[in-house]
């Protein structure tokens, strides 16, 4: 298990090989990704989606249009580019407490 932070709460990441696609939570502060039958390019994306969706909807900047069921593309993002600047700041926190860094002075 890692952990994670975002908007100042601790988030677990857990991995289940027993399901796919990937789902977090606000409330008990938690991001699931599923690995049954997936590479690693695919696994790695699906972190990095459930991260970026959790920063956007920690920081009210994701929107639900009307309710359709088992639909997930009736999320809206809307933000301007000082909050597109704050996101880019919790995401590189969160690859850096997952141990990946993108840039070492020399």
């Amino acid at each position: 298990m890692k952990k994670i932070t975002i908007g100042g709460k601790t988030y677990k990441i857990t991995f289940n090989p027993k399901e796919r696609g990937g789902w977090f939570g606000t409330t008990k502060q938690e991001i699931r990704i599923g690995t049954k039958d997936t590479n690693n390019q695919l696994i790695g994306e699906q972190i990095l989606h459930e991260i970026i969706e959790c920063i956007l909807a920690e920081r009210m900047l994701r929107y639900q249009l009307p309710y359709v069921e088992h639909e997930n593309g009736y999320y809206l993002f809307s933000f301007n580019h000082h909050q597109f600047e704050e996101l880019i700041k919790d995401v590189h926190q969160a690859l850096q407490e997952l141990g990946i860094k993108l840039w070492k002075r020399r």
